[in-house]
């Protein structure tokens, strides 16, 4: 799969050598809902804080955003191919996020002091080759009307999750879990309008794949540590997004 998602990069830096006399750019900026699973907000069931919990599949994920460029090359007066690489980030909701900062401030953990917490939040890559169809629009102010159906692969990486903070006697320790990345087949499906030349805007389902979590502990108090590897839930990445393109 990293193989395949080198290829797709390659593509596209290769096309623009390849097809200068037909080829546009596209740049995208939008928002993106998590919709299913990775939206799910339960803090017991969520794969960032549940690593002994391999049932654990929640993603507690909210509205974020996306950025991304893409390469269109025309076939014939209607259809285009095209490949695409974006940026998608979403941190975690509010609730899940204080719940989360409240269990290292609160109980066991309320002789601590000078407690800094670094939440996690999702990034995702995608590369993806796909077809577009327009179709002309009689305005003067529309271009055309588009769908687009892609496929290809997306790189899934979590910021660590980091928490330092100080015992009594000025004793320092930290706890911080770094999650491995993952590659992923992803698909994406489109629609939209274009309009004043080099303008669209479009509404887009991505399904950005599905992969068990693996999560690297490292715990250290004074001059102490200890590391723990743990596989938990399987995290399903799908968003809605609606994005405004510039062409060029």
């Amino acid at each position: 799969m990293k193989k395949l998602y080198t290829l797709l990069l390659g593509i596209l830096v290769g096309s623009n050598i390849s097809a200068q006399d037909n080829g546009t750019y596209t740049l995208t900026a939008g928002v993106s809902q998590p919709v299913g699973i990775f939206a799910a907000d339960d803090y017991m069931g969520n794969v960032l804080v549940s690593p002994l919990d391999p049932r654990g599949e929640k993603g507690g994920a909210v509205t974020g955003l996306n950025l991304g460029v893409k390469r269109s090359v025309s076939l014939s007066e209607n259809l285009d191919w095209f490949l695409s690489v974006e940026l998608y980030y979403n941190r975690l909701n509010r609730a899940l996020d204080d719940q989360i900062g409240d269990h290292y401030t609160t109980g066991i953990y309320s002789g601590y002091t000078k407690v800094r917490v670094n939440k996690p939040a999702y990034y995702n890559i995608p590369v993806m080759l796909g077809l577009t169809y327009n179709c002309p629009v009689n305005s003067s102010f529309l271009d055309n009307l588009f769908a687009e159906a892609a496929i290809g692969a997306n790189l899934r990486e979590i910021a660590p999750f980091v928490v330092d903070y100080e015992l009594y006697y000025g004793v320092e320790g930290c706890y911080r879990s770094h999650f491995d990345a993952a590659v992923r087949p992803a698909v994406q499906l489109g629609m939209g309008v274009r309009f004043a030349s080099h303008y669209s805007l479009g509404a887009f389902f991505s399904y950005l794949g599905s992969a068990r979590m693996r999560e690297i502990q490292t715990e250290s108090l004074g001059g102490l540590s200890a590391n723990y590897d743990y596989r938990s839930g399987v995290l399903n990445t799908a968003l809605l997004s609606v994005k405004l393109g510039y062409t060029f």
